[in-house]
């Protein structure tokens, strides 16, 4: 076959794969519900002008203030495809994408490799959830891909220009993405660093232009999110701190991170129950956990024992344990709750890693390793699809409750809102003397505001963690009569 053929074949799989990815995110958006961090994603992006954006954003303040490039991509994207639930969240498919297109075009390994990692992205159950979220973990995960690539080449087969301006674009989209982004940068950067040490091209970094502008660019863009994630810090912007860092939530960060997500319960129940939560689904889980335990063994195998791993490769995956951990500290020292979403920069590494023992599995032509090969295909495709799916992870449904509200407002009723308040702005609802906000009230406060004919509650542990709601409502003898994804439906 001629040289040209061979380019058409290569550029048509190329291709292939790239629409392929692109329908796998399609499918995997919904027009669900949306829940209370994409409420307040939308209630910013739905903002007529740039001016009443930011006023939004300064108005609302939280963790959305330090994801510049995010919010303002996802405000000029409503501006172009709407502001549906499915319209906010398919900012996600390109960026999706992207990740796939800078492996395909730009990384420098072999075909299986690739093909291993491409498989692994289409059927991660994480990227699954975070696809069908108008948030930022879509694009953080192209910024991570796209310094992994950067740093997997300068690693094997140095390139210094085009390598260097593929980390710098993924750094200036991990920083810019999310302030948490800079934790992972910093220590990316520092393993770039070191592998440049170690080779004899570092000191040509400044002999380029185009390494004079990648590093000029990105280090105007770098002293200008400084700035401004130092001013959003003086605001008072930080994430939520409902919940802390502990086993138990470095132990959800890897459940979701592995793919464990659509195989067990729900959030919600998992929220509730804690780790009883996961009885009901041992079988499913086990045989998960079994699976991942040898291609563990497997990947390790394959580092230790195949000369095609070099020693400047231990600095990336070093790196990538220095972040974790230092996202990790910081969410204990600053007590918030670090979940699988904040370290979402890892996940390409761990899919780089997963690939690794896929390709040893494969080598070895035994019929158990092709087993376990077979299983744990079968078990993330399940629950990348059951994410979706299965009627168990339906989101909060504010969309539901705002209709019951409607209709009750209609009927003169008075209502009291337990719950976000921009999602239900989002979804048409305003506060006023017959539909009242109570986050926030204390006991007096609850007895001296008009008596509710209907009471909609959500999450406990974040809307009434001082039970003085609920303390209210057996008092006053009303009862639960409908139960809403995420809400309680009180009335008299």
């Amino acid at each position: 076959m001629s040289a040209n053929a061979n380019n058409r074949n290569e550029n048509f799989i190329q291709a292939a794969a790239l629409v392929f990815v692109a329908f796998i995110a399609v499918v995997a958006v919904s027009n669900q519900s949306l829940w209370i961090d994409e409420g307040n994603s939308a209630m910013k992006a739905i903002q007529p002008s740039f001016v009443h954006f930011w006023e939004k954003m300064k108005e609302l303040g939280g963790s959305d203030l330090q994801m510049p490039l995010y919010m303002g991509l996802l405000w000029v994207w409503e501006k172009i495809w709407g502001h549906s639930e499915y319209a906010l969240r398919a900012l996600n498919i390109p960026f999706f994408t992207l990740s796939v297109a800078v492996l395909v075009y730009l990384w420098d390994a072999e075909r299986c490799l690739k093909l291993a990692f491409l498989f692994l992205i289409c059927f991660s159950p994480m990227l699954w959830v975070y696809l069908d979220e108008a948030r930022p973990y879509v694009l953080q995960f192209f910024g991570a891909t796209s310094i992994l690539v950067a740093l997997w080449n300068q690693s094997k087969t140095p390139n210094l220009d085009k390598n260097l301006s593929v980390f710098c674009i993924g750094a200036i989209v991990l920083c810019g993405s999310s302030l948490t982004g800079v934790i992972f940068t910093f220590w990316f950067g520092l393993a770039f660093l070191v592998i440049l040490i170690h080779q004899p091209v570092w000191h040509s970094i400044f002999s380029s232009k185009q390494n004079l502008v990648a590093l000029l660019v990105t280090s105007i863009g770098m002293c200008g999110l400084g700035m401004y994630y130092f001013w959003t810090l003086s605001q008072g912007a930080r994430a939520s701190g409902v919940g802390k860092t502990d086993l138990l939530s470095i132990g959800f960060c890897f459940y979701e991170l592995l793919g464990f997500s659509g195989l067990g319960p729900d959030r919600l129940s998992l929220r509730e129950q804690g780790i009883t939560a996961l009885k009901p689904f041992f079988l499913p889980l086990a045989s998960l956990v079994i699976a991942l335990t040898a291609l563990g063994i497997s990947s390790a195998l394959y580092i230790t024992k195949s000369s095609r791993m070099h020693r400047t490769e231990t600095f990336i995956f070093a790196a990538v344990f220095c972040g974790a951990m230092s996202m990790l500290a910081v969410g204990y020292i600053a007590h918030f709750r670090v979940i699988g979403r904040h370290l979402m920069p890892v996940l390409p590494f761990i899919l780089l890693l997963m690939s690794l023992g896929i390709i040893h599995l494969c080598q070895c032509n035994k019929k158990l390793n092709w087993a376990v090969f077979l299983t744990l295909c079968l078990l993330l495709i399940f629950s990348s699809l059951s994410i979706r799916f299965s009627p168990r992870f339906a989101k909060d449904d504010y969309r539901t409750v705002a209709q019951i509200a409607r209709c009750s407002l209609k009927n003169g009723k008075t209502i009291w809102w337990a719950a976000d308040s921009a999602t239900a702005n989002y979804y048409g609802l305003k506060f006023n003397e017959k539909l009242i906000s109570i986050l926030g009230f204390s006991k007096s406060d609850l007895q001296n505001a008009p008596a509710p004919s209907l009471v909609l509650l959500s999450k406990l542990d974040i809307y009434d963690s001082n039970r003085f709601i609920s303390d209210y409502l057996v008092k006053n003898n009303f009862t639960n009569t409908n139960n809403i994804k995420a809400f309680s439906y009180f009335k008299k």
